[in-house]
């Protein structure tokens, strides 16, 4: 069963059609968070949400990191439930355009270390893949 009592869809658990809003996001933080040494004791941002339902929160979300960011040194780390992967792609797509490396995984394949930055083409076909799942994304500016 997926989170929130529905069926496994063809891709494996994940959010389903119809899931409760409270259903949330299958992806919880995994106790070796605190182990992996992510190269910083905090980041600038940690978001965790199911936020992304229509542009407009795309929008909003990429203006907050944007005027609250600004200067060379910032890390954005984020946990997302993927509901419409257009809107995960953009928002990717826009801490690219903001001067964002970026790294995202699957939830199910936990956090590492190792920040190896994925091309926008490369973050856009994970994003994809976990759709009706979740994803971990990591930013960083330097």
């Amino acid at each position: 069963e997926a989170a929130g009592g529905g069926e496994a869809g063809p891709a494996g658990p994940g959010l389903g059609p119809g899931e409760p809003e409270s259903a949330a996001c299958p992806c919880v933080l995994p106790p070796e968070l605190a182990e992996v040494d992510l190269g910083s004791d905090c980041f600038d941002v940690l978001v965790g949400a199911d936020v992304l339902y229509e542009e407009h929160h795309v929008k909003g979300l990429l203006a907050v990191i944007e005027r609250r960011l600004q200067g060379p040194a910032c890390k954005v780390f984020m946990c997302l439930a993927v509901r419409e992967a257009p809107h995960t792609v953009a928002l990717v797509a826009g801490l690219h355009k903001q001067g964002f490396q970026v790294v995202v995984l699957p939830c199910c394949q936990g956090l590492s270390s190792e920040f190896v930055p994925m091309t926008p083409t490369e973050t856009a076909d994970v994003i994809r893949k976990e759709e009706l799942r979740a994803v971990f994304i990591r930013a960083e500016r330097c």
